[in-house]
């Protein structure tokens, strides 16, 4: 996958706001710096959000995880987010889930999560990051295998202000029949995140101007030692035969 943050302008009277999310998210056109015009989703937020959704585009797309391109943009006079979108709908949209949606509804999205081949590596990352708010309008489906993961303002430190400790993608997934091969499937791959990735995405923000020597990225190197306990310790009914 291609890492980078690409610089762009947001096009004057292209935002609308979108139709899903809590996030004030606004789709528009921007241009980049080849003078491309690009269909994007347009994000604002504090200094912390903004450098966490550039942060993990970066990380996860060298982890090998599928986060659409971003971009600085200046929205408002002032610093902003904005993601290339992608041509398919949310699991939410494709699934026209409702608020309060029927057991069976429920039951097909956890099936869905759980053929994703991106599911595993997703259920690691989101421990690794502290992503407590993954839930299936930040998910988009292409109908097929591919999936692309978006939204992580609220990751880090900012997600243990705002929610209670989960990773509600391991959650979901516990629920599935195959969660013993899921189970074991995100703990090898929470074995496969390199320290490397992390330096790199760092200095890329630095690159732009942008701290990167915040404590939460700077914990991460560390924490990924642990990181298969605590993806582990997501699936408590697999924890006594995982190695057995």
């Amino acid at each position: 996958m291609t890492v980078f943050i690409g610089l762009a302008e947001v096009v004057l009277g292209t935002t609308t706001k979108t139709s899903e999310g809590i996030n004030g998210a606004m789709r528009c056109i921007i241009q980049n710096e080849n003078g491309t015009q690009l269909r994007a989703i347009l994000k604002e937020g504090t200094d912390d959000e903004i450098r966490n959704e550039l942060f993990c585009a970066v990380l996860l797309n060298a982890w090998g995880l599928s986060v659409p391109d971003p971009y600085i943009v200046t929205y408002n006079g002032k610093l902003a987010f904005a993601c290339a979108e992608k041509n398919y709908p949310s699991l939410t949209q494709r699934l026209n889930i409702t608020k309060n949606p029927p057991p069976l509804v429920i039951q097909i999205a956890i099936d869905l999560l759980a053929s994703l081949e991106d599911t595993p590596l997703a259920v690691a990352i989101d421990e690794l990051i502290n992503n407590r708010d993954r839930n299936l309008g930040n998910i988009l489906w292409d109908g097929g295998g591919k999936a692309s993961w978006i939204d992580h303002s609220h990751c880090f430190s900012q997600a243990s202000a705002k929610f209670r400790d989960m990773n509600k993608l391991a959650d979901m997934v516990a629920h599935h029949p195959d969660n013993e091969k899921i189970c074991r499937s995100s703990v090898a791959q929470a074995l496969t995140l390199s320290s490397e990735a992390i330096i790199k995405a760092r200095a890329l923000l630095e690159s732009h101007g942008i701290p990167a020597d915040h404590t939460d990225y700077a914990e991460l190197d560390g924490n990924i030692a642990n990181l298969p306990n605590k993806v582990m310790a997501r699936f408590p009914s697999q924890q006594a035969n995982l190695f057995g």
